[in-house]
């Protein structure tokens, strides 16, 4: 059994286009982990392409079963229990244009279960993010992440104390990266607007070598 559902969406004005959507699954799965055997995932393409496999970073594990017309491909699946669960899909390389979104489901037609269940479906434009280095302070020996104030409603001070070269990100709470940075070994300061951005949840995360720091900042308008 192979079900598709395909939505048009005009991108043109947007610069960073987006589409949110809330989903719950009751289905099939395989007895090894990371294994499907029922599962969906979204393709799209404009009318210059084929349909391309959204590479989103959400997918719980791959389709085995010869039966399924999505044998081999990634898919979401039911490891987080019944329940629903936000996901994010960005659109942002396609901003500008006119795309077909489909969310495709396949099952090996055993089961008598609901199903993939798709809600709340919105395209939005993201806000860019802005952040700016604000020079270097004392430096540390250790990996040291700290943001403040927090909650923040207009800026965040970051400072970041990293013993090797490394990488720092900001993610909002469905697991977009706003912001990628490299960073060097040393201290230093950035400064992150709030500007542009929804009220929420955020997170900081750096990377260095083998050692990783995360923080929760809270922007409140």
């Amino acid at each position: 059994l192979d079900t598709k559902l395909v939505w048009h969406l005009d991108l043109s004005g947007l610069t960073s286009p987006a589409v949110t959507f809330w989903a719950y699954y009751d289905i099939a799965m395989g007895r090894t982990t990371g294994l499907i055997r029922d599962g969906g995932n979204i393709k799209v393409r404009t009318r210059m392409t084929t349909w391309i496999l959204n590479p989103m970073p959400y997918y719980d594990g791959y389709i085995v079963s010869t039966v399924n017309r999505l044998n081999g491909e990634p898919a979401y699946a039911e490891v987080w229990g019944k329940k629903w669960r936000k996901f994010f899909v960005d659109l942002s390389p396609f901003a500008g244009d006119s795309v077909e979104l489909m969310f495709c489901f396949g099952t090996n037609n055993t089961s008598t279960s609901l199903g993939w269940l798709i809600d709340d479906l919105k395209l939005l434009d993201m806000p860019s993010t802005r952040i700016v280095d604000d020079g270097q302070i004392k430096p540390k020996d250790r990996l040291i992440l700290s943001a403040y104030p927090n909650p923040f409603n207009t800026s965040c001070a970051i400072e970041v104390s990293a013993p090797s070269d490394g990488e720092l990100g900001i993610y909002d709470v469905v697991g977009r990266c706003l912001v990628r940075l490299k960073i060097k070994r040393g201290n230093h300061r950035f400064v992150l607007s709030g500007d542009g951005l929804p009220s929420g949840v955020y997170f900081v995360r750096v990377e260095a070598k083998a050692l990783k720091s995360v923080r929760k900042i809270l922007l409140v308008k």
